[in-house]
């Protein structure tokens, strides 16, 4: 038996899902993908997507999650989607065919998957490999954004760029463009991040590459403002000098990079520096991995959803204190003005990327902070536009450890600058979503996150009764309340006593105060051809937990042929009664009902919440059309007493899962939700009758978003 975890790779062309009928440069744009599982549980897997396109919003990351659930199985919390910010290739127009090819290359790299071993690496290349492109001007009192930036061999000064601004300013006019000769003192451009990540995998029983995974923080631009052709840009590059050094596929992640400049020359893109870069890169990093040895593939993932304030113009559409412009003696409050003008008129566009995917807008915004452990090494992923100061403190923050940062995670808000950045001014404070305190928070919840996964590494390799016990009260769980639970038994890890010790500390749990639930589904176990539910006897589909528990002394199952509940505690016989007198699945008055009714908590253990059949019920009360079967089906139910009790059942007809996994932006950001773990196992705690306030208040105001 094996102990390295399997590794997957697959690189599909995005030619065909490009929004205009151009040709594409030589540097193709691509979907790849890179699958990693437990050789033990490869359906706990966790497949990572990175995309040619500048940058993404929640709608496009939710398509491609839906296409890859449809198509592989894999939850959709288990599906990560990331840009490399390439400005070369477009904006992602056709949505679904985007998904569609995502999610090919996600079941070809699953399919490929194989027990692997890696080798990695990071190391900083030489200077002037990237810059902060932001300057302090004492002129301005506050900072300038230099977009065009300097390159490795020239124009380290900032002297010209600044000069062009100040001259702009005067006549009244904000550009981050421009550059003309002078003598004006400035600062140099600070050093940007200079590290480079590399990690090699190989096949470990055949030594044959499988792929690699390299990661450099600079924006993607070189043919940003082409008409002519799409352009995957430098990442393109970095990636086939790694196929031809290393083999495999490649895949390329960018670093944060909200506060870098370009480095290449801009707008001359001709220039073959994107190759010479590449090739600095990857020669570098051969000479120094070759000297390691392999390592066995361990990988363990997690996540972590956080709400982040929206920032008050883009909630009130506004953006007040635009009187009058300053004076241009007075050149602060004048370039201020100018940034604040700027603001508002690019206020429709921050409110598409707030508002789009977002079934019920708030006042905050929910983002994805995703991990990767791949042995000793973490891979930190911030979403959108985040500065590389923000990394860098955090990576500080755990000093000695192997951390690699990537940015454009999830979805982007755009920019997501340090709080005193605001009042500084510049490009990106005018281009960001959240509000001043959106970094500060997402800083402490990387940190937060950073510190879980050491928590779940450093648990025994033997999971206790305890433990899990312990694991309850952390999440807020206690002994008076209702909980169901929908479950994967071995994602919670080697639990000491197997199936068995975790209902045994369940029950003993809820039993004497509250009420533990089980789902008893068995819709694909009672049909046309089987048309009779055996209480006693018709297994449960969802997994060893659920079926083991209706069989133990003191559980109560539901009368429903298809989707009934089994209950153990003081009220168990009350909360399952009834269910056979609904004709659908969760009527009013059904367990499922009863839920709510009672601020029952739902369980996901190593399940995402698509797998919800609470959110079906709610379905069925919400009379959202085209859910039931109009005729029944005629079915029977053999009770506990042997009797058999005709039945008509109107099933559900519409597959809704993957919408589900879509609302856990809904559940987090108004607290119906949060993540937690149970085990070694990823988990989530939802709040049943907040969950059916907010679909309820979704579909009176919004009824085009439940469908």
């Amino acid at each position: 038996m094996t102990n390295n975890d399997l590794a997957g790779f697959s690189a599909i062309d995005l030619q065909n899902a490009l929004a205009d009928n151009l040709p594409i440069a030589q540097e193709r744009i691509e979907a790849l993908a890179l699958f990693l599982a437990s050789a033990n549980a490869p359906k706990q897997g966790t497949v990572w997507i990175v995309l040619d396109f500048m940058d993404l919003d929640l709608a496009v990351v939710n398509a491609i999650k839906m296409a890859v659930d449809r198509d592989t199985g894999l939850n959709m919390d288990r599906v990560h989607v990331l840009s490399t910010h390439n400005h070369g290739a477009g904006q992602p127009v056709k949505v679904q065919e985007i998904a569609d090819l995502a999610a090919l290359a996600a079941k070809n790299a699953m399919s490929n998957a194989r027990p692997a071993e890696i080798r990695g690496i990071q190391f900083a290349m030489p200077e002037g490999m990237n810059y902060r492109r932001r300057i302090e001007v004492p002129e301005f009192n506050g900072m300038w954004t230099t977009f065009a930036g300097p390159d490795m061999k020239e124009r380290r000064s900032a002297s010209g760029f600044i000069e062009q601004a100040i001259r702009n300013i005067n006549d009244g006019k904000l550009s981050y463009f421009g550059y003309c000769p002078s003598q004006r003192p400035a600062p140099l451009y600070a050093p940007g991040d200079s590290d480079f990540f590399f990690m090699e995998f190989r096949d470990a029983e055949t030594k044959e590459a499988l792929g690699s995974l390299s990661r450099f923080a600079m924006h993607a631009i070189m043919r940003s403002n082409s008409s002519k052709y799409y352009s995957s840009d430098y990442p393109w590059h970095v990636r086939n000098e790694a196929k031809s050094r290393f083999g495999g596929t490649a895949i390329f992640m960018n670093g944060p990079c909200g506060d870098i400049a370009p480095c290449f020359p801009w707008p001359d893109k001709e220039n073959g520096l994107a190759r010479q870069y590449a090739e600095a890169m990857l020669e570098s990093a051969k000479e120094k991995i070759d000297a390691l040895p392999f390592e066995p593939l361990q990988v363990r993932h997690w996540r972590k959803l956080m709400p982040l304030p929206v920032r008050t113009e883009v909630l009130e559409n506004k953006v007040p204190d635009l009187v009058e412009m300053p004076p241009a003696e007075q050149l602060p409050q004048r370039k201020r003005y100018l940034e604040r003008k700027m603001l508002a008129d690019t206020l429709p566009f921050l409110q598409e990327k707030y508002r789009n995917g977002e079934i019920l807008p708030g006042e905050s915004s929910v983002i994805e902070l995703g991990l990767l452990q791949l042995g000793s090494w973490t891979l930190l992923c911030y979403p959108g536009e985040t500065f590389s100061t923000t990394a860098k403190q955090v990576a500080e923050h755990f000093p000695g450890k192997n951390m690699v940062s990537v940015t454009e995670h999830g979805r982007t808000l755009m920019y997501m600058p340090p709080e005193d950045e605001y009042g500084k001014g510049g490009y990106e404070p005018q281009c960001a979503v959240t509000s001043s305190a959106a970094e500060n928070l997402l800083h402490q919840a990387a940190i937060q996150l950073v510190n879980e996964n050491d928590r779940v590494a450093a648990m025994p390799s033997i999971i206790t009764k305890d433990m899990l016990k312990e694991d309850l009260r952390q999440m807020g769980v206690m002994p008076e309340d209702t909980l169901l639970i929908h479950s994967s038994f071995k994602s919670i890890g080697n639990v000491e006593g197997g199936p068995d010790a975790v209902l045994d500390m369940l029950m003993d749990y809820f039993g004497e105060k509250g009420l533990l639930v089980f789902p008893t589904l068995s819709y694909s176990e009672v049909n046309d051809e089987h048309p009779r539910f055996y209480v006693n006897d018709t297994r449960s589909v969802l997994g060893i937990l659920s079926e083991t528990f209706r069989k133990r002394p003191g559980v109560i199952r539901s009368l429903h042929p298809t989707h009934s509940v089994a209950a153990y505690g003081k009220d168990a016989a009350s909360f399952t009664s009834g269910h056979e007198n609904s004709t659908t699945p969760g009527g009013i008055g059904s367990p499922w009902w009863k839920l709510q009714e009672r601020n029952a908590k739902i369980l996901f253990i190593g399940n995402g919440i698509e797998h919800d059949t609470f959110c079906h019920a709610v379905d069925e009360w919400l009379e959202l059309p085209g859910l039931r079967s109009e005729i029944p089906q005629q079915l029977e139910i053999q009770d506990y007493n042997g009797k058999v009790i005709p039945y008509s059942l109107h099933r559900h007809s519409k597959g809704r899962n993957s919408l589900y996994g879509t609302m856990e932006t809904l559940f987090t950001q108004n607290g119906a939700m949060k993540i937690v773990n149970f085990g070694k196992a990823l988990s989530y705690l939802l709040d049943c009758h907040a969950t059916y306030e907010l679909l309820k208040k979704a579909n009176a105001l919004n009824p085009a978003a439940l469908m």
